[in-house]
């Protein structure tokens, strides 16, 4: 069987661009599905999306050899390794004042790597969260604002074919609970996001976390907060494992866990600002003793300064004493050591 040739029109990756998002902006220019160009350089590989997880070695020279893009670039486009692909987001999100500054750069819409991820919700460049839900037509999970349109991936809405208008509305500055948005949040969650990212990549966090002695402690911690915090909000998730994901693992049901990338975006930002809050490094919260507040019965009702006390007691019955017992247990855990891990 004849190797495919070199492919005449390769659009060059973006600094910190996902390796899917590169493979859709180089079908479109072929009018073709990443999919398909896939099946041009002779791998099959069916879920495109899945190699932003996947480390496949015959790929990576395959796609090399038709882009003339190294091997070594080609795999810098992953996000992380397989152990982490739980973690991975089914749908896409974006940041609308990323999408705006491509457009006006003269640039398409592409997906930064981090996006692909659960442990992303924030825009570290411009302090936002980021967004799921299209303007125009008002659905999640369609593809919208990620479109092939002549040539180029463009901010199109899918279901009404037309542009998206990309105007500087107000953003999301509430989550759940009545948290807000504020800078000390914001710190705070870009802070966690950013260290989930290299946990999730094997490497230890740079900051200090409670109860962080390796890598994998990390995102442990935040799916803990995550049971805490679903079942106090009354959320039922209904969410299938990824395919490829649960064939690799015959053993799945006892390592399948609920993570941030399978909740609504709002409430996984909710999940990621409390877990932040409260693991952080004790030499900063300190610090924010009486400057966080929240709503816990609901937005509108009565505020209150927010405190691992405040978010104990607020729990689910059925889940508070196991809730109590993890959250001492850190405590206890560093007091043994002295100081938070580094």
């Amino acid at each position: 069987m004849n190797k495919p040739g070199r492919l005449p029109i390769v659009p060059d990756p973006f600094r910190g661009e996902a390796l899917s998002s590169w493979l859709t902006r180089l079908a479109a220019r072929y009018d073709l599905r990443a999919n398909d160009i896939l099946h041009h350089v002779g791998v099959g590989q069916s879920a495109y999306r899945d190699l932003d997880w996947l480390t496949v070695p015959h790929v990576d020279r395959a796609l090399a050899q038709a882009t003339g893009i190294s091997t070594s670039r080609i795999a810098g486009m992953r996000y992380g390794v397989e152990d982490g692909w739980l973690w991975d987001r089914p749908g896409r999100v974006w940041c609308r004042a990323c999408l705006q500054a491509d457009l006006l750069a003269g640039e398409e819409s592409w997906e930064r790597r981090s996006w692909r991820s659960g442990a992303t919700v924030l825009c570290s460049q411009h302090r936002q969260l980021l967004e799921e839900t299209c303007p125009v037509c008002h659905q999640i999970g369609t593809g919208c604002l990620f479109r092939a349109y002549r040539g180029r991936i463009r901010s199109r809405c899918i279901a009404r074919d037309r542009p998206v208008a990309l105007r500087n509305d107000e953003t999301l500055s509430v989550l759940p609970l009545g948290l807000r948005l504020t800078g000390i949040t914001v710190k705070a969650i870009d802070a966690l996001q950013r260290d989930l990212h290299r946990s999730l990549r094997g490497h230890m966090p740079h900051g200090r976390w409670c109860g962080v002695t390796h890598p994998r402690d990390l995102p442990v911690l935040v799916e803990d907060f995550l049971r805490m915090v679903v079942p106090t909000l009354g959320l039922q998730l209904q969410v299938a494992p990824p395919l490829r994901w649960m064939l690799r693992h015959s053993d799945w049901q006892d390592l399948f866990v609920f993570t941030p990338a399978m909740l609504p975006l709002e409430v996984a930002a909710g999940v990621l600002a409390i877990a932040a809050l409260i693991l952080a490094d004790p030499g900063w919260t300190g610090e924010l003793a009486g400057q966080i507040d929240w709503a816990p019965a609901g937005r509108g009702k009565k505020r209150e300064a927010f405190s691992p006390e405040s978010f104990l007691q607020w729990l689910h019955p059925g889940i508070a004493d196991w809730g109590r017992c993890r959250l001492e247990a850190l405590v206890m855990r560093n007091r043994i050591k002295g100081t938070f891990s580094h």
